[in-house]
């Protein structure tokens, strides 16, 4: 099924074995269809009333001019006998309106065919085509296809056809290591999502060989891509029949959901494109057997994102605080209101939400959400002090295509009270001191606007040298340090300097610290030698006074 003349419904190619002509049935749109292939040029080539043995077909739109190509894989046969009423495999290139016709350009596109009579390895060299698949594998912006042969000898290999992008393909089998003998079925699925479809088939790695099945998987390449997957709820669940047309750049691509792909093989129902270095995909379009057309644009690449049919919304309605003014270290708890709106799904679907803070993730979970419905989910934060942006996004991969996506971020400010600590009441014991004594000196350091309990260096600080340093764990409170110093005679400054590294971001600074001028008085001990001394000073000079008064009366007598 394709549709082929893009008139909104899909068409019919019916490929048919033993020399039967192929039919397409072209959709009227009323129920009814009629036979055109022998009009529009695909029934195959009438040699006398036969045709070929046609076993696996595939549409896809390999030029990417926006119209189905055909691919159709026969039997062959090369003997002098079969081989003049046999139809050779057809690349048909679709021609585009007004008639929609279709030629064959397998030999333009560089695709070998055998002649009639030709031999290799003992046989009849028959091209044995059978099932075929039509995939963008190496993700630059155009359909490769691979394709298998049947029977048990030595040429009936598979091939991968890369396209050149000039109308042309080259066969990259081996470089790819994707041949296979006797093959029959195959298809393209991303089975480990990364982007880069892998290939599943059945067949022998040699002559005689076990015939298994065999999943290749894909190496990838430096090229981006985009998968797109699609939940039918007018239409049917799986969204056959549905088409999607995505822009990126100057690339332009279709493809179709497939009910069945070749022969006895179904691809994966999730359409793949690659977009070359695209960093984004401007414009996807899914048009669904409904008839609802929906749009989305600026679709980042290099993900899967998911189209649910009808105009799907997912919003973040409301955040609201547990305390718009916390402390630091105090737990938040942000309440963040969902809204689904239009066809989302019929059962629950999860969504990616997340939580960023300042630019940074903190926080990422996935919600459950039903159509048309709300739902609310927590977060919890620790605050730190100052202010700070946090944003709330819900869908933050764009996984699910939206009528509107503005709506999928809520974003708020919060300011957090940031810790304050603070030196005061500052003490010196004794004063007034003298010079040798010890000198207790105390101050309260009281910390406000924090819950949490933190290291804080507090240092004792002497006419500008740090004598004596202590860490505290605190948290809001009153506290009290102290510290010992032998004094010095002098006036010396003091000084409790509390967080000198800054390490603890604070509401005010200039109060971490107390200072005092304190004068040591001279030692009590020198006192009295001074008093002493000077006393015995005094008597010597009045006992010599004495002895020169006496002097002077003895020589008068």
């Amino acid at each position: 099924w394709a549709d082929f003349d893009n008139d909104g419904d899909p068409d019919l190619y019916v490929g048919n074995y033993r020399l039967q002509p192929n039919f397409l049935f072209i959709n009227n749109g009323n129920g009814t269809f009629t036979e055109a292939a022998e009009e529009l040029g695909v029934a195959g080539v009438n040699r006398g009333g036969y045709y070929g043995h046609t076993i696996g077909t595939a549409w896809g739109d390999f030029n990417n001019d926006g119209y189905l190509d055909l691919l159709v894989a026969n039997l062959a046969h090369k003997d002098p006998y079969r081989g003049p009423i046999c139809d050779d495999s057809k690349l048909y290139l679709n021609m585009g309106p007004p008639y929609y016709r279709f030629v064959d350009v397998r030999e333009d596109a560089g695709i070998p065919i055998h002649p009639v009579g030709s031999v290799r390895e003992g046989y009849y060299y028959d091209e044995l085509f059978a099932g075929v698949v039509w995939c963008d594998f190496d993700c630059d912006g155009d359909l490769d296809f691979y394709v298998n042969q049947v029977y048990d000898i030595p040429f009936a290999y598979s091939f991968l056809y890369i396209n050149n992008g000039d109308g042309t393909f080259t066969d990259v089998t081996e470089e790819a290591n994707v041949r296979v003998i006797d093959g029959w079925g195959c298809a393209w699925c991303d089975y480990n999502n990364d982007g880069y479809p892998d290939l599943i088939t059945r067949g022998r790695t040699s002559v005689h060989g076990a015939r298994l099945v065999r999943l290749f998987k894909n190496k990838g390449t430096s090229y981006n891509w985009i998968e797109i997957k699609l939940i039918g709820t007018i239409s049917n669940r799986a969204a056959i029949g549905a088409r999607v047309k995505i822009v990126a750049g100057d690339l332009v691509q279709i493809r179709e959901v497939e009910g069945g792909a070749s022969t006895g093989c179904q691809n994966s129902l999730v359409v793949h494109f690659g977009v070359k270095r695209a960093k984004k995909v401007d414009l996807i379009e899914v048009r669904w057997p409904s008839g609802i057309v929906q749009r989305f644009r600026d679709v980042p690449v290099n993900r899967i994102v998911t189209v649910i049919e009808g105009k799907v919304d997912i919003s973040i309605m409301d955040v609201s605080v547990s305390n718009e003014n916390p402390k630091h270290g105090e737990n938040v708890t942000f309440k963040v209101d969902l809204a689904s709106y239009g066809t989302f799904n019929s059962s629950d679907e999860n969504v990616g939400i997340r939580m960023i803070v300042d630019g940074e993730v903190v926080d990422e979970r996935e919600v459950m959400v039903k159509a048309y419905s709300s739902n609310s989910t927590y977060f919890t934060w620790k605050a730190l002090g100052g202010e700070h942006e946090i944003k709330f996004v819900v869908d933050p991969e764009n996984s699910i295509c939206e009528a509107n996506e503005e709506n999928n971020v809520k974003t708020i400010s919060i300011d957090v009270k940031k810790l304050d600590i603070l030196i005061e009441n500052v003490k010196v014991t004794p004063c007034p001191a003298f010079e040798g004594e010890t000198v207790k000196v105390e101050a309260t350091l009281t910390c406000i606007n924090t819950i949490e309990e933190i290291n804080v260096s507090v240092h004792f600080i002497v006419d500008g040298k740090i004598v004596d340093s202590k860490i505290m764990r605190i948290s809001e409170g009153t506290y009290i340090i102290s510290f010992n110093w032998r004094a010095l005679e002098g006036t010396h400054n003091l000084t409790i300097l509390a967080n000198l590294e800054g390490d603890i971001a604070e509401e005010d600074t200039e109060n971490n610290s107390y200072s005092m001028d304190v004068t040591v008085y001279i030692a009590k001990w020198k006192v009295i030698v001074i008093v002493l001394m000077t006393l015995v000073i005094v008597l010597a000079l009045l006992m010599y006074k004495f002895k020169l008064k006496r002097g002077k009366s003895l020589s008068i007598s």
